[in-house]
């Protein structure tokens, strides 16, 4: 009863670890990642700002309402721009940014996004609309994120502005991916240990059936210590809760 009460308390752990990491991949999921044709880039994710000559330039790749607190009102642009105390849109209001790549035959090049419709003013040629692209250049010496402008001023011609990238992230994901080298080796490894287990067992101990199954008895009791692993992961979490906010949720 010990040990079976000691594999009891080690399957909720075990199964409130298993919850956890899949609560985070879920999260990760939700990431902001761009997809161009069969492509697919890590985005800039947060909010960014370039100052360029007598203006500055905020953008967010992946979120329309990052601006409000440097030009109120302007939340639902991802792109403005901003010049003294004047505030203007760099694209049409929750109008996502268009993607593609700068070389179609060189996808290792990187990637651009173009957002366009912004505000219209006298000083635009032709009356045009500001718009600004983010070319994403793919540097694999840059872990972070290098900025740059040509002209300074990140604006030429008049109300186009292009902002340059060079990092890392902009490369396309190597071939290697290592989701699914861990879902091989996982699988490999799960056939391995049922395959080989059955084998020893009908060998060395004479078992049959689905008595030959490796740890027939932690299988049969799974059921039992999932439900126990979550009313286990549901007891951390309102514990935790309460410990960090101090209030109860009541559930």
């Amino acid at each position: 009863r010990r040990v079976h009460g000691a594999t009891i308390m080690v399957g909720k752990k075990l199964l409130f670890l298993v919850l956890l990491c899949c609560f985070a991949l879920t999260v990760a999921k939700k990431k902001c990642k761009i997809q161009v044709g069969d492509h697919q880039f890590r985005a800039l994710k947060s909010d960014y700002e370039i100052k360029a000559a007598q203006q500055t330039i905020y953008f967010n790749l992946c979120r329309s309402d990052h601006a409000d607190e440097q030009c109120p009102g302007k939340k639902s642009s991802f792109a403005v721009v901003k010049k003294m105390s004047k505030c203007s849109n760099l694209g049409k209001e929750s109008q996502k940014p268009q993607f593609s790549l700068i070389d179609e035959s060189e996808p290792e090049k990187g990637f651009k996004a173009k957002i366009t419709g912004g505000d219209k003013t006298v000083i635009c040629p032709n009356n045009s609309e500001r718009q600004i692209e983010v070319e994403m250049r793919c540097d694999p010496t840059k872990t972070n994120y290098d900025f740059e402008c040509h002209p300074d001023s990140c604006e030429e011609p008049k109300c186009n502005f292009k902002v340059i990238v060079r990092s890392a992230l902009a490369c396309p994901p190597s071939s290697n991916n290592w989701g699914w080298i861990f879902i091989v080796c996982f699988t490999l490894f799960t056939g391995a240990y049922i395959i080989g287990g059955v084998a020893w067992n009908h060998k060395k101990n004479g078992l049959r059936g689905t008595e030959a199954i490796p740890q027939i008895e932690f299988w049969r009791d799974l059921p039992n210590l999932i439900k126990d692993g979550c009313v286990f992961t549901k007891q951390q979490f309102e514990y935790y809760f309460e410990k960090i906010t101090g209030k109860s949720l009541g559930i």
